[in-house]
């Protein structure tokens, strides 16, 4: 892909996300809601700081860089997801040595 055709796709690509997380069906959805806290965390503090150090390492393929840090942190925390569904009411019930720290 060209530099051009980036310049192109990106604008697109950020638009449509905005537009889809704007709706009101994601801005009322408890899952959003509770993934908005530590996603704006991420970004503010991680990605104001890796951008400019992937640009400088990577160059013009910092973009994709950023896109498999993105990938890698939803991996990341669909494990945690998991454990708070899942495991966080097993070890709540007790009785289930195994999972005990102690």
């Amino acid at each position: 892909m060209t530099n051009s055709t980036i310049d192109w796709i990106l604008p697109i690509v950020a638009i449509s996300l905005t537009a889809i997380l704007l709706s009101k069906k994601v801005k009322n959805s408890p899952l959003w809601r509770a993934t908005l806290t530590p996603l704006a965390s991420i970004i503010g503090s991680g990605f104001l700081v890796v951008a400019p150090l992937l640009g400088n390492i990577v160059g013009a393929n910092a973009v994709w860089a950023i896109i498999a840090i993105v990938i890698f942190a939803y991996t990341i925390g669909s494990v945690l997801r998991f454990n708070i569904l899942q495991v966080e009411p097993l070890l709540n019930a007790g009785g289930n040595r195994w999972l005990s720290a102690a």
